[in-house]
């Protein structure tokens, strides 16, 4: 990728495309012609062999891609990478983002607008603000950049923490605020709780905890009435004095109920004092283990940053998801989300590659844009995301900038999607 450039990279199988190759250091292919040689990497037998001669200095050749999957391009001593895709998922593209990250308001270091900065300038395309307690801070990032030109998505957020619940549950972008739902009509919260316990049956070893879950199943059900989506988080997360969030048996029936949207099957705040990700691995064992029993809850990964700056490796990028929607607004997200078309990303260390979590359809595909499309994304988001932030801090010429530098991501799109 530091030499050439091939495009499109993600084809619809099926259908004719024309393939470009050119050098990335301003010169030409001049040799009167050149032996490529294209593979189907699932199939080591379906090799073809092209003679090419330059266009313009340009390699370009058509060719039908049939089967889902990675290809292989060589020429010389290159090794390029396209994509073929099946037309239900051709028509989608794949965004990254976070959905669980707090501010200054509470326990973080940032304000929203400076959160919201970074989390662009580190190549995130859509990002929920969910502080303790608060709804308002989401919408504060979003009011903040209202008039300035972006690409971030920014969706409406927050951490509820409901009275009498020691659980924690992601809310984003619903319509108004849980939180203060409870807080304005503390007796109709009360009341709606003791209907939903009265009408449970719960399995013996969690019947002790009938109201923690009837509090969790009002939590759930008031997100789906503000239009938003749910998200369990962080059962392994170890609280002082040495006990996990929420007991195995609790969540493991919770899990199979599934009265939620999706689950935080990586998070990265607690991995600040746990660099082996022990809390982490012991989710995906969970989930491994529900999904061998049947049940498959579609898993996201988020990082709970508390700051987006000083950290050895930053806690941020640690949990991310990737979902492939047809659009970047918010019902597309949710609907990806419920439709198990979310890749949980879990990186511990610059540089490594990620592990990714979800159906292996996604997940192979994951896999090649995270090596052949989004480091050239992540370069336009840094820029963005510097200047947004530039912009908070009173510098008068980043708007104009900003203006004419919308748009790159989108057009990345517009090139690499045939």
């Amino acid at each position: 990728m530091h030499h050439y450039d091939i495009y499109p990279k993600v084809v619809e199988v099926n259908k004719e495309v024309e393939i470009n190759v050119r050098p990335l250091d301003g010169s030409k292919f001049t040799s009167e012609k050149y032996v490529i040689i294209l593979t189907e990497m699932n199939n080591r037998h379906g090799s073809i062999m092209l003679n090419i001669s330059p266009d313009n200095g340009i390699l370009k050749f058509a060719h039908t891609f049939q089967n889902e999957g990675a290809y292989s391009v060589t020429f010389e001593n290159a090794l390029l990478c396209v994509y073929a895709l099946e037309a239900d998922l051709h028509k989608c593209r794949p965004y990254i983002g976070d959905l669980h990250a707090h501010t200054s308001y509470k326990d973080g270091k940032e304000s929203p607008g400076v959160v919201a900065a970074n989390y662009r300038k580190a190549g995130f395309d859509f990002l929920a603000i969910t502080e303790h307690h608060m709804y308002e801070p989401s919408v504060e990032a979003m009011e903040v950049f209202k008039d300035v030109p972006h690409d971030l998505y920014l969706l409406t957020g927050e951490e509820v923490h409901p009275p009498g619940l020691d659980y924690h549950i992601i809310h984003f972008g619903g319509d108004f605020s849980i939180n203060q739902a409870f807080k304005d009509n503390p007796d109709t919260f009360q009341r709606e709780v003791d209907e939903i316990e009265k009408a449970l049956s719960l399995p013996d070893g969690i019947k002790n905890r009938s109201r923690e879950y009837a509090m969790s199943m009002w939590v759930y059900n008031k997100i789906r009435e503000a239009n938003g989506c749910s998200v369990m988080v962080h059962p392994h997360w170890i609280q002082q004095p040495g006990f996990y969030h929420k007991p195995s048996a609790f969540a493991m029936y919770e899990m199979k109920e599934k009265p939620f949207d999706a689950f935080e099957l990586i998070g990265g705040n607690n991995l600040l004092d746990d660099k082996q990700g022990f809390q982490n691995q012991m989710q995906v064992s969970m989930w491994c283990q529900l999904r061998e029993d049947g049940y498959f809850i579609p898993p996201v990964g988020s990082s709970d940053s508390h700051g987006t700056v000083n950290c050895d490796y930053n806690v941020f990028k640690l949990g991310k998801t990737m979902l492939f929607c047809e659009k970047l607004e918010k019902n597309s997200i949710i609907e990806a989300i419920r439709d198990n078309r979310s890749v949980a990303l879990e990186q511990y260390h610059e540089g490594d590659a990620p592990h990714c979590y979800g159906k292996h359809r996604y997940a192979e595909f994951a896999m090649f844009l995270l090596s052949e499309f989004f480091p050239i994304h992540d370069e336009l988001c840094y820029e963005e995301g510097r200047l947004m932030k530039a912009c908070l801090c009173g510098d008068a010429d980043a708007k104009s900038i900003l203006g004419a530098l919308s748009g790159r991501t989108a057009g990345l799109f517009e090139k690499y999607w045939a």
